[in-house]
């Protein structure tokens, strides 16, 4: 069963029960991210990540690893463009342990000048380290193409001359501005019994500052582009989208789940089964969502050698094309809501996942839905909820497209669509 409460201080409790498991998973997320970082503050919220697991005043890093480690569990974290994320999971009569070290690295990190120092020099090896992989260099750029000057088009980790500025005073303000009780929401899913828990988050999230902190958010406009970037890597990697319009509901959030997964998500989808498996044009194409606060985005991801380029855009230009002409069989949105069906089923068995899975409906959609809910949005999913998606959306000039790779490319120009 999903509750939701909160505690005395405003922080929101989310809760999922699952008694036949020996698991619980627990996550703290702090609802700020990269996009709502000032220009002086590039790179703050992932550096802050960081920073969280190198001391508070009663642990220093290797006691926060070992107090975790030694009882069998896991404890992480990662930053995205809204939200950062803490979590822990490990077995379930572990409880105190989990919530104690993620409270006391939430409220009562020290940032110690050294530390941050030194972390500069790991983080910039993270930066560093990105610039070999042709996806990730790749996806920051087609991001900042597609935002523009808004901050959702920001890089998450920033660069390295920005992360050499990084001062402590700055960083100091930055986690006491942002790091606050109403601003955290806690997901929990395992086993586990409620009111101890509440009770365990109530003693042990104190915070050093308890004042409000307000985050202003613009609306992010497409920026129309579509351009090659040469770099020294082999293959050609593509990224092509376009910004969903009107994702206020939560059936138009279940509607763009089931039509990416039959165009694109899965390996009968439509673009694996017609560009890979019948031309053989690439080895590696598939869509994704990226959901906001305040809007969607549907991505194509491909990549593959540059005689291969301008047959494979012409190939996918030709699937949306379909579309448009032919639509989509009732039969392909019963198989993508069959798959659906099945992966969430099998999701639940995970507790991280469910924990996960938890805060991102709440988040995305500020509903609380448990899975058989969940299923039978998915059966409402239906052709007409389709089309319109469709109809409103794909438009030949909707459409950016980052190519990102070997030098080779030729007749690039030949690969605006047309449809």
């Amino acid at each position: 069963m999903i509750q939701l409460t909160r505690l005395e201080n405003q922080t929101e409790i989310l809760m999922e029960t699952v008694a036949n498991t020996n698991v619980v998973s627990i996550g703290f997320w702090i609802k700020t991210g990269s996009r709502d970082e000032s220009p002086e503050q590039a790179g703050f919220s992932h550096f802050l990540e960081h920073m969280l697991f190198k001391g508070t005043k009663k642990r220093n890093a290797l006691d926060i690893a070992k107090e975790i480690d030694r009882l069998g569990g896991s404890i992480n974290a990662y930053t995205e463009h809204e939200v950062c994320c803490f979590y822990c999971s490990l077995p379930y009569f572990h409880l105190d342990n989990a919530i104690e070290v993620l409270s006391d690295i939430i409220t009562q990190s020290v940032l110690d000048a050294d530390e941050i120092e030194k972390e500069k020099s790991v983080v910039i090896h993270e930066i560093i380290s990105a610039y070999d992989s042709p996806e990730e260099t790749g996806i920051d750029l087609y991001l900042s193409d597609f935002w523009g000057d808004h901050p959702l088009g920001n890089k998450i980790t920033a660069e390295v001359d920005q992360i050499k500025k990084i001062s402590r005073n700055k960083l100091l303000e930055f986690y006491y501005e942002r790091y606050l009780p109403h601003n955290l929401t806690v997901s929990v899913a395992g086993r586990f019994e409620v009111n101890y828990l509440v009770k365990l988050l109530q003693d042990n999230l104190i915070f050093k500052n308890e004042s409000c902190f307000e985050i202003n958010r613009v609306i992010p406009k497409r920026i129309e582009k579509w351009r090659f970037i040469k770099d020294r890597f082999k293959q050609v990697h593509i990224y092509s989208g376009m910004q969903i319009k009107d994702m206020k509901t939560i059936k138009s959030y279940y509607s763009l789940l089931v039509f990416s997964t039959l165009f694109g998500e899965s390996m009968s989808s439509r673009l694996f089964q017609h560009i890979r498996e019948k031309y053989g044009f690439c080895y590696s194409i598939y869509s994704f969502r990226s959901n906001f606060s305040d809007t969607s985005l549907l991505t194509l991801y491909a990549c593959t050698t540059p005689d291969f380029f301008i047959p494979l855009i012409k190939a996918i230009e030709n699937e949306w094309s379909l579309l448009l002409k032919e639509f989509i069989d009732v039969k392909e949105i019963e198989d993508a809501k069959s798959h659906l069906k099945g992966s969430m089923l099998l999701f639940m068995e995970d507790m991280e996942g469910r924990m996960k899975r938890l805060f991102r409906v709440y988040h995305n959609t500020g509903s609380l839905l448990e899975v058989d809910s969940a299923l039978l949005l998915l059966d409402e999913v239906n052709l007409n909820d389709l089309k319109i998606l469709v109809h409103d959306n794909v438009k030949a000039d909707n459409f950016n497209l980052l190519a990102y790779g070997c030098p080779r490319i030729k007749r690039f120009e030949q690969s605006k669509f047309l449809f």
